[in-house]
């Protein structure tokens, strides 16, 4: 792809319903690392870029990220910084898990930054830039799954 704006129109015709060409619906979006900072880059993305009473995350009503990184800008040029997630918060139920020997940590606290509060389920687990394999881990995820995904379906 040429740029963060063609994934971004690619992510948006996959999310379309099956009818309409796309493989949808769906009801959240998951993305690990780089992955994360795609799917956050788009939601803040549609959020600007919608008006009135259209749908700012496009019917996406959740979302999880696992050791994620700083969204880029529109052209995939530059990473957006502190100052400017510092917008509006993404008001749905989000599940971060972040990895307290990542090397990313911080900027995973930056992307949890920019969700509100109120909707976030996190978790900072003692490993890296992975996602815990182990029985307790794997539960304790699934149960930060299944929060989020009960928040997303009574809004």
């Amino acid at each position: 792809m040429e740029s963060l704006a063609d994934a971004h129109e690619y992510l948006e015709h996959l999310l379309q319903p099956a009818d309409q060409g796309g493989m949808g619906p769906f009801d959240g979006l998951l993305g690990f690392s780089q992955g994360a900072a795609l799917i956050m880059s788009y939601l803040l993305w549609r959020r600007s870029s919608t008006t009135g009473d259209a749908d700012p995350t496009a019917g996406v009503r959740f979302a999880a990220f696992f050791c994620g990184s700083r969204p880029w800008n529109r052209e995939g040029m530059a990473r957006l910084g502190v100052e400017d997630l510092s917008l509006p918060k993404l008001n749905i139920p989000t599940m971060h898990v972040l990895g307290a020997k990542d090397i990313w940590r911080e900027e995973s606290r930056q992307l949890l930054s920019v969700c509100d509060a109120k909707e976030v389920v996190s978790w900072e687990h003692d490993q890296g830039h992975v996602i815990p394999m182990d029985t307790k881990s794997s539960q304790r995820m699934a149960d930060m799954f299944r929060k989020v995904v009960r928040r997303a379906q009574f809004q």
